[in-house]
Formats: structure tokens, C-alpha cells, sequence
């Protein structure tokens, strides 16, 4: 299934035990060919979130001056963030979640996101916390976890096949 995202949508997306949440982006010139930002691999009772405006970003995270429209001098004047446990996702960028769901025909969740804007991308935990840094590098697949990786193939082979997406933006920018 192939859905587009935009400001209408933030989350909760529930995700389930094992689900797999690939991260794609096709850069203007690299030909059209998606590359592959990141991965993880989810907990049970996890949620993930978009954030496409400032007052859906999490209270706390440190939005810099120049990601964000209207913000001024003074605020946000440090360093741009960036961390495993939340993704900058631009207007272009797919998201693959893939999970074994027994409820359906298939048995099997396969769903491609594709964004329409930019959008602060993160997961929530059952406990209702963003993972720290640490956690969120360790969640990916281990490197003998043959289901899931053929998974990850399989998402790069279909988000490969669908080309370059309609819309793309070359920087991250939230209203």
C-alpha cells in the first residue's frame, strides 16, 4: 500500500513488536535512485509521530532558527540536532513499515509512505518517552536476522521500482 503524507496526519501510527521502519531519500542528483537513511527495528506498544508544523515537535526538542518558518534571531541560535531517535524526513522522503500482522489475508504489513512536506519523524515508546540516542542506534535488525533483512531488500527493490517521487525538497523546513 502506497499513501502520501502531509500536514494532515501526526500520528499515533501504533507500530507492533519486530515491525521494520525504513527510511529512504532520493537526492536530485543521484539519478532518481533511492538511498537508504536509516532503519529500525520496533518495540511492542511503540508509536511513531510526524510533526510538519513547530507545534507538533515534542516540548523540548531544540529546533534550530533556519529549520523552522518564523523563527527569530535569538532562538534557536546553537547548533543544528541531529540524532538516531528522530529523523528530519523532506518532502520526497519515503518511509517503509513492514510487520507481520495476523489479522491480515497477507499476514503481512507493508505500507510506503510518501511525504509531501517535511516532517519531524519520531517513535514514542510504550512508556510514552522518546528512546534515547543509544536505543535507537541498537534498533536495527541483527546481522543474523534473515527475515528481516530480506525484508529490507525487499523494500529497497519496491521503493526502487516506484522512481523519483513527485515531490522533493532539498532541505528540511517546518511552518
Amino acid at each position: 500500500m502506497i499513501g502520501p503524507v502531509d500536514g494532515s496526519f501526526s500520528g499515533p501510527f501504533p507500530l507492533f513488536d519486530g515491525d521494520l521502519l525504513i527510511h529512504f531519500r532520493t537526492e536530485l542528483q543521484g539519478l532518481g535512485q533511492p538511498g537508504l537513511c536509516d532503519m529500525w527495528q520496533m518495540t511492542s506498544g511503540s508509536q511513531l509521530w510526524f510533526a510538519h508544523r513547530r507545534e507538533l515537535v515534542p516540548p523540548g526538542f531544540p529546533l534550530h532558527r533556519s529549520e523552522v518558518e518564523g523563527l527569530h534571531r535569538g532562538t534557536g541560535d546553537g547548533e543544528v540536532i541531529h540524532a538516531p531517535n528522530f529523523w528530519r524526513v523532506r518532502a520526497g522522503d519515503r518511509l517503509v513499515l513492514i510487520g507481520e500482522r495476523s489479522y491480515l489475508e497477507t499476514g503481512m504489513c507493508y505500507h510506503i509512505l510518501e511525504f509531501r512536506e517535511s516532517a519531524l519523524v519520531y517513535w514514542v515508546r510504550e512508556d510514552g518517552l522518546m528512546p534515547m540516542p543509544e536505543e535507537a542506534l541498537s534498533a536495527s535488525p541483527s546481522p543474523d536476522d534473515a527475515l528481516r533483512l530480506g525484508w529490507a531488500r525487499g523494500a529497497v527493490a519496491k521503493v526502487t521500482a516506484l522512481g523519483p517521487p513527485r515531490t522533493m525538497a532539498t532541505d528540511w523546513r517546518i511552518g
